[in-house]
């Protein structure tokens, strides 16, 4: 008999049979299903999210006379007590949940090439259950490896099909209203927020690299402490406006938020150099602001300088292009909604939350791979330290270890820190 307890967790009772026989009711639209056995497992990788921690269910049911298996992704709040506290009490775990529960299946088109998001066949206060998009042939971008103009245009693309699903439902269907006033409760701030210690910390860790590494660590805005009254208005900035048209934004679309569509080669390795499709996962930083904030920082939170320098204004241009598309679809004018000239001017508009969350993401993302959960596992006191206090001396550690990160995290400071001491006195 499953029981649904953890594989190497057995105190811990994740899913019951009965939510075991929904999940797959829906999987396959049938009104009666043949539940075996079930399990689950820790993910292949072993990782452990920040925000949730990562398993697969599996069930296996019979169906015709014969045994099949049916694999799922299966996330839930952190069992780590302190993490789990952090969570709960800012709401990402809870935000999510009631996204997938109450807004994003009210949004269009998420089936085959139009999908943009896994589906989700339960959702509960303490975890989701959803497509396990590995056995769907999707994987991650490997670590490390160049976000060449491929992958930015799948993001692109899969970006620009949710805004349009955001955009028609708000048309269509919100009877003359914006979808913050119908779904405020979910679409609160859960990242940019003066509660949120690991936002904080963030901060503090640009604040030390100014002043002890940067080329502008003698510029008056550094040199007389107005460099964190100045990142401090990126509070305001992640408010939604009514000065441009808003959307459903992610927010978060680094690297390992987005899984990509792979050919398969020869020798069943995945070709990695051709993506031909992708789809979004992680909602809990879901804001309702303009498109140009969602797309800008899903190419600074991949991209390198050199290649926004070079590329930019074409990856601009192809997102807006595909956006026309897509509301094509709906019979919606891309102009009336949002306008070329007013997607440029959001653009600059925003530019100081673009570098700043991009000044705070990469000293975390682009670590070593596996690093941050092998940390967490063996010193968690150390860990929780890093996310929640102080990582100032743990990123310029890591810059005198590790030269790739060291490039990166430099370059995304530096960008931020010209740009305030050039526009802010």
């Amino acid at each position: 008999m499953a029981s649904g307890k953890l594989v190497g967790k057995q105190e811990v009772v994740l899913v019951t049979r009965a939510e075991c026989v929904e999940i797959v009711s829906q999987t396959l639209n049938l009104d009666k299903v043949h539940v075996i056995d079930y399990t689950i497992e820790a993910t292949s990788d072993g990782a452990i999210g920040f925000l949730g921690e990562y398993f697969r269910l599996v069930i296996t049911i019979e169906e015709n006379l014969t045994e099949k298996k049916l694999y799922y992704f299966l996330k839930s709040l952190p069992m780590d007590r302190e993490q789990r506290q952090v969570i709960e009490r800012i709401g990402f775990f809870h935000k999510e949940v009631q996204l997938y529960s109450i807004l994003l299946p009210k949004l269009k088109w998420n089936t085959g090439a139009s999908k943009w998001r896994p589906n989700c066949y339960l959702s509960r206060y303490d975890l989701l259950i959803m497509e396990e998009l590995g056995h769907l042939g999707y994987a991650h971008i490997p670590d490390r490896m160049e976000f060449t103009d491929k992958y930015v245009h799948e993001t692109l693309k899969c970006l620009a099909r949710m805004h349009a699903s955001s955009l028609e439902f708000e048309t269509n269907h919100c009877e003359n209203t914006r979808i913050d006033s119908i779904f405020g409760s979910v679409l609160f701030e859960s990242q940019i927020n003066k509660k949120n210690n690991w936002f904080k910390a963030g901060l503090d860790a640009i604040q030390v690299y100014a002043e002890r590494k940067s080329t502008f660590k003698d510029n008056p805005v550094v040199r007389d402490g107005k460099l964190m009254g100045i990142m401090e208005k990126v509070y305001e900035l992640s408010e939604a406006t009514r000065d441009f048209q808003n959307v459903l934004c992610h927010r978060d679309l680094w690297s390992k938020n987005i899984m990509f569509q792979f050919p398969a080669l020869e020798n069943e390795q995945l070709d990695y150099e051709n993506p031909m499709h992708c789809l979004f996962v992680d909602f809990q930083i879901c804001r309702y602001q303009p498109p140009a904030v969602d797309a800008l920082l899903a190419i600074y939170f991949n991209t390198r300088r050199r290649q926004r320098e070079e590329n930019l204004e074409k990856y601009l241009e192809f997102y807006y292009d595909f956006l026309h598309q897509e509301l094509n679809k709906y019979d919606i004018d891309v102009t009336n909604k949002v306008p070329w000239d007013e997607f440029q001017r959001c653009r600059e508009h925003y530019m100081l939350l673009f570098l700043v969350l991009n000044s705070i993401f990469i000293p975390l993302t682009h670590l070593a791979p596996g690093q941050l959960n092998k940390l967490h596992k063996e010193n968690p006191e150390e860990y929780h330290r890093i996310c929640e206090t102080d990582r100032s001396d743990f990123v310029l550690e890591n810059m005198n270890l590790d030269a790739y990160y060291k490039e990166y995290v430099i370059e995304s400071m530096e960008e931020l820190l010209e740009h305030i001491c050039t526009n802010y006195e």
